[in-house]
């Protein structure tokens, strides 16, 4: 694998390992203001001051330590870590980017292609017989709503028209 910056792990995120020997919760920090950001009314074009703020606790950028080192090397057995690396920094980083790849890859794809399909999800309550369906859009944007099977069905067949180019449908 080549590297970029070479294989010192250091040399990628530094502050962030010098801010975690500093304060070993900076991680549990960030987690406190994700959902602040999150549930704010212009998100997800408040993303860069978010990032900002993780930078000023992290030492990195959210954007920079997800996409330009732990989605890369995390794993990688070439690079090479600090020996006074405490014990629980690997295993904090790497639930720290289980936590918050998705939350970047979301923003970056809801900035790139804000409308597409991100994903359907359903529950139901069996004891009234109602279903509900939200689709959500890349930018986090949802829409909800309560059908019955007839309704999926017709969703379906509508779906399928467009699939088709069914001018009918």
């Amino acid at each position: 694998m080549a590297f970029e910056n070479g294989d010192l792990a250091i040399d990628y995120i530094g502050e962030t390992i010098d801010n975690y020997k500093r304060d070993r919760t900076i991680f549990s920090q960030v987690y406190s203001l994700i959902p602040v950001f999150l549930n704010r009314p212009d998100w997800p074009h408040c993303y860069d001051e978010l990032d900002r703020t993780i930078e000023m606790i992290l030492g990195n950028s959210l954007t920079g330590l997800v996409f330009e080192f732990t989605s890369r090397y995390l794993h990688s057995e070439e690079i090479v870590w600090p020996d006074d690396l405490p014990d629980s920094f690997f295993r904090d980083l790497s639930t720290f980017h289980t936590v918050t790849k998705d939350l970047v890859y979301q923003f970056w794809a809801g900035r790139t292609t804000p409308l597409k399909l991100y994903s359907i999800a359903k529950s139901s309550d069996h004891p009234y017989g109602k279903t509900l369906i939200r689709f959500i859009r890349m930018d986090g944007v949802n829409l909800d709503l309560e059908v019955d099977e007839n309704d999926i069905n017709t969703i379906i067949r509508l779906l399928k028209g467009i699939i088709n180019n069914d001018e009918n449908e």
